[in-house]
């Protein structure tokens, strides 16, 4: 399944470079304008902090009408920038909710935490239980803005789906992160940018890795990913329902695992996607 969702999200991207590069052109400003206005506030003061929160929020808000415009991509569809404000204005509060959720993660890490589990063994101990329930945070968010676009559910309840994806495709779930974060140390780099001072800025604004793929097409990536990964589910509904009597004359026998029929499950989507040369991706009327 892997190979092809790298294909499909590339697909969807380079059909619609125009959209990537105007959402990716987006995020640039928002981190710039933060961190302009980052470079202006002293480290040490609470404004800082609250700058620094309020940049996230914005990323995070912006995030959620590029999830909406993603969804529609993945779907093969055409997507109208009303869309994007309508995600904005529908599921603004759950973005800035996660950013609440990871600040406070962040700060108790931080300034509780460490500090203070790090005085004793048993204190380390906790410490390590702690920093593993963070990466499982870290993996089981992946999945928090395209379930929540896709199907539109509370706050609680997409973050409760969001777990219950990483137990239940833990493999998948580490190889997504993995996928995503080959060029961090680049990404990190281009980032830190952008908090030095007015030149790097605006080096790091002209940046094409930033323009192109860029954030937009890491949502767009996530968003391609947890679709395909949705067929799983809907298979397995479909199987329980045609088999719900002999399934329950099973009652208190061992749980079986079913082995999912993936390119059965993927043979429309490889059909829409279908097969393409390098020649007729830069010159489709040559094909």
């Amino acid at each position: 399944m892997f190979p092809f969702l790298i294909k499909k999200a590339f697909f969807d991207m380079w059909d619609n470079l125009f959209r990537i590069f105007a959402l990716n052109l987006g995020y640039v400003l928002i981190i710039s304008g933060t961190g302009f206005l980052l470079s202006a506030v002293a480290a040490t003061q609470l404004a800082y902090f609250a700058v620094l929160i309020i940049g996230c929020a914005a990323l995070s808000v912006f995030t959620m009408g590029t999830a909406a415009i993603a969804s529609s991509l993945a779907d093969y569809k055409t997507p109208e920038w009303k869309m994007f404000v309508d995600a904005i204005r529908a599921r603004w509060l759950p973005a800035v909710l996660l950013v609440a959720v990871n600040a406070a993660v962040f700060l108790f890490l931080m300034m509780i935490a460490v500090p203070v589990y790090t005085q004793s063994t048993i204190g380390l101990v906790a410490l390590g239980l702690l920093g593993w329930t963070s990466v499982f945070w870290l993996l089981a968010s992946q999945a928090f803005f395209p379930l929540i676009t896709r199907l539109a559910d509370p706050f609680g309840k997409t973050i409760r789906k969001c777990f219950t994806l990483l137990f239940d495709n833990t493999s998948f779930m580490v190889g997504l992160f993995i996928a995503l974060n080959v060029s961090a140390p680049y990404l990190i780099a281009l980032f830190l940018l952008l908090f030095l001072s007015a030149p790097t800025r605006l080096l790091a604004f002209g940046s094409p890795m930033l323009l192109l793929p860029g954030p937009a097409s890491a949502v767009l990536l996530l968003t391609v990913a947890f679709k395909l990964r949705m067929y799983k589910y809907d298979y397995l509904e479909e199987r329980q329902q045609a088999t719900g009597e002999e399934e329950a004359g099973r009652a208190g026998r061992r749980r079986r695992r079913v082995r999912i029929p993936w390119d059965a499950l993927l043979a429309e989507d490889r059909e829409q996607v279908g097969v393409r040369t390098l020649r007729g991706m830069i010159f489709p009327w040559k094909e």
